[in-house]
């Protein structure tokens, strides 16, 4: 009854496999970076950024304002002139007008302009290249995931060949034992070893389930949505670690501590305008009316051109520029040495890293190797216990061999993919990929 089981439940996995298209890793690459929640926020903080660099011509505007005002009041005028006539007026209204425009604009403040212009285009720079190197992350757990859930759907294909065998084994000991040529204890030996096999078989189909719910995640889509992968990892046995070293200049985590390098260049730079004066040129036109009922002057109107120059120098101004200079020296200083640091780990990590790729490829060559063998053994073993010349026991040792091998070579197969991936991101490439 349970076999029965399991070959529906196989069939209705067979038929909604056909229902779906191969995903390719190239697709599923592109629908991370289209639709990963991480990649999207920091692609919209990124045009933030790239906002305000699109908006520095306005450092380089006249500041222009207008201003008016209307004004009524009333109050009560009790005046006595030098003449010694008074005037009294209960309630006296007053009424005025004015407005006004100004224009002005800062012709000199030490190129401070220029330096923030600088520092708004370097941030921009700086959040691309965290973007970058967000999408190249991305692009690597995309990839991972991607080939687990390869290695899972595989690893069902190893073990529906074990089942295939223990079958197999389960209906020569029916036949054994009804004819009489063996004993009870081995039939039900050969189920219970039957019953295991199809509980790591379920097993197995939990672990798809699991690694294509990751993979989903990944692609910012519902995490039920049915995947189907490629059926292979390809491998890649080519890299070279010179070419690989020279490309970690093209890591975005170099570029974007490159850029804050010269972030910190700019900003000594800037900080050393505070200690120059500051130039401001300033014109304007103002109109005034004003209309009273009681006082010295009745009606009063005034309107006319105004302009002149205004410079400003600020000794605490300056004192505080030179503090905030040496505070940027310094910040340079600790950025050419985290760069230094980066620089180096990054090429500690790419030869650890490379180590384990070239071992990996080694050990690949032996589990091929082992699987041959162990299919064969499998084979060999079959046919002797189908003649009656081995044992139940001969048999099993050799299905359990067979099953180890092949999990080794995925899991094998797999670990190299892992580290071809990251030497690819080290070195700059996986975008490009």
């Amino acid at each position: 009854m349970y076999r029965y089981f399991l070959a529906a439940f196989g069939l209705m996995l067979s038929i909604a496999t056909q229902a779906q298209d191969t995903l390719r890793l190239a697709d599923a690459m592109a629908l991370g970076l289209e639709k990963n929640y991480g990649v999207v926020i920091n692609r919209l903080n990124q045009a933030v950024l790239d906002n305000n660099t699109a908006y520095t011509w306005l450092n380089w505007m006249p500041e222009f304002s207008v201003d008016g005002g209307l004004n009524q009041r009333t109050q009560n005028v009790n005046l006595t002139f030098a003449s010694g006539e008074t005037q009294n007026r209960p309630g006296a209204g007053t009424f005025s007008v004015n407005a006004n425009a100004g224009l002005s604009y800062r012709l000199f403040e030490g190129f401070g302009k220029r330096y923030r212009i600088q520092l708004t285009e370097l941030a921009a720079e700086n959040g691309q290249q965290g973007l970058e190197t967000l999408m190249e992350s991305t692009l690597a757990d995309v990839s991972d995931a991607y080939y687990a859930l390869v290695v899972a759907n595989n690893q069902i294909e190893v073990l529906e060949t074990n089942l295939a065998l223990s079958r197999e084994r389960v209906d020569l000991a029916q036949a054994q034992y009804e004819v009489g040529k063996s004993s009870k204890l081995e039939y039900l030996q050969a189920q219970v070893d039957y019953n295991t096999d199809s509980a790591l078989w379920l097993a197995q189909q939990e672990a798809v389930q699991s690694a294509s719910i990751s993979l989903n995640v990944l692609l910012g889509q519902e995490p039920t949505t049915p995947l189907i992968p490629e059926s292979t990892i390809p491998i890649d046995t080519n890299l070279v670690f010179e070419t690989l070293r020279q490309g970690l200049l093209e890591n975005p985590q170099i570029e974007q501590q490159r850029n804050s390098q010269t972030q910190a260049e700019v900003a000594s730079d800037q900080a050393r305008t505070g200690l120059f004066p500051t130039l401001d040129a300033n014109v304007g036109y103002g109109y005034n009316f004003s209309d009273a009922e009681a006082g010295f002057v009745l009606q009063n109107q005034t309107f006319g051109l105004t302009y002149g120059l205004t410079a400003r120098w600020s000794l605490s101004g300056a004192l505080d520029a030179r503090r905030l200079q040496e505070n940027t020296n310094l910040q340079l200083q600790v950025a050419e040495a985290t760069y230094g640091q980066l620089l180096l780990d990054l090429e500690g990590t790419l030869a650890q890293v490379y180590n384990v790729y070239q071992n990996q490829q080694a050990a690949l060559a032996l589990e091929e190797q082992n699987v041959a063998v162990a299919r064969e053994n499998a084979s060999i073993a079959l046919d002797r216990y189908r003649l009656g010349k081995s044992n139940a026991l001969e048999l099993r040792e050799a299905q359990r061999n067979l099953v180890q091998a092949e999990s080794r070579l995925l899991n094998v197969r797999y670990r190299i993919k892992q580290v071809e991936i990251e030497l690819l991101r080290l070195s700059g490439q996986l975008l490009a990929e």
